[in-house]
């Protein structure tokens, strides 16, 4: 994050209004702030910090405190940083909570905290992000810095010798400040990937060493060294005998070959059989039909001979 522009209304030793212009010292990576005690040195810090995170450098001093006394009363205390981060240009303004002259009456009215937050384009247009909620304009800053406000004390701003601070603070807080500074998140997150499949890989191992084990016991054997000694010996046994279990399996096929024969003969005979028995069936119906035929042939010429039957029985009846 670099600093572009600083203008500081009511704030700290300052009644009016004062303009710190960064960009007048280029590209330059580092600048000195020098000046008697209490000329604001510290203030210049503390605006940045308030502007940014509604909070000073330390913990001694509020927001609502840093209010100039010697403002005047109806001149509001704000704070207005222009900033640089990743190539993008913002603008912060805030105000803290104070006392202002009413508008109707005598005495004062509480002036409420407000924040606001710009982002910047090429030409200097302003967008708004955050209109007036003070905790949705710290949010995005803490979003957008990858750190909160003790972390951009600790790394950022360093006043009257609180490096010493960052020096003597706990190693997981200083850990996890310069994780955030120099995003480490991602060689983090390899570690962790690698210390997993380091696991996985340790539980296989001792897994396979397990079962080694138990093979080794179960065939009652020292070490690895007996097993192969014990493979040595038992090697020729096993090619005899992988070459009669071949065997045996080629006569297998052979007898299963046979098999499926003797049973598609043993199906053919029954189809066969079944087909002769329908044969039989069949004759034997004939044989019937044939009779039936005879009787109804002779039932036909009985019928063709009844009228002459018929009248020769008339006849002799008559005489």
């Amino acid at each position: 994050m670099r600093p572009l522009n600083l203008t500081m209304t009511a704030f700290g030793p300052f009644p009016g209004t004062e303009t710190v212009d960064f960009e007048k010292f280029g590209d330059a990576p580092l600048f000195l702030i020098n000046g008697p005690t209490g000329s604001g040195k510290t203030t210049i810090l503390d605006a940045i910090c308030f502007a940014l995170y509604g909070k000073t450098t330390g913990d001694e001093r509020e927001g609502s405190q840093m209010r100039c006394d010697l403002a005047a009363a109806e001149t509001l205390a704000v704070v207005s940083l222009t900033f640089e981060l990743a190539g993008q240009r913002y603008r912060i303004r805030r105000v803290p909570e104070q006392q202002k002259p009413k508008l109707r009456g005598e005495g004062t009215t509480s002036h409420s905290t407000e924040a606001q937050l710009w982002s910047l384009n090429s030409t200097g247009e302003e967008q708004l992000i955050v209109a007036r909620k003070v905790k949705d304009a710290t949010a995005e800053i803490e979003n957008r810095t990858g750190l909160s406000v003790e972390q951009f004390r600790q790394v950022m701003v360093l006043p009257q010798g609180k490096f010493r601070e960052l020096l003597m603070a706990d190693s997981k807080d200083r850990e996890q400040i310069f994780s955030q500074l120099f995003q480490t998140q991602v060689y983090k997150k390899l570690e962790d990937n690698l210390k997993a499949q380091s696991a996985d890989i340790r539980r296989k191992v001792e897994k396979s060493e397990q079962i080694r084990e138990g093979i080794l016991e179960s065939a009652e054997l020292e070490n690895q060294q007996a097993l192969a000694e014990e493979l040595a010996v038992l090697k020729p046994q096993c090619d005899e005998l992988s070459d009669i279990k071949n065997l045996k399996n080629n006569n297998l096929l052979l007898i299963s070959k046979k098999l499926h024969e003797a049973n598609s003969t043993l199906v053919s005979f029954e189809n066969l059989a079944k087909s002769e028995s329908q044969q039989q069936q069949l004759v034997d119906k004939k044989n019937a039909v044939d009779v039936q035929r005879d009787q109804l042939k002779q039932a036909e010429q009985a019928q063709k001979i009844k009228p002459e039957f018929d009248q020769v029985e008339r006849n002799r009846l008559a005489l």
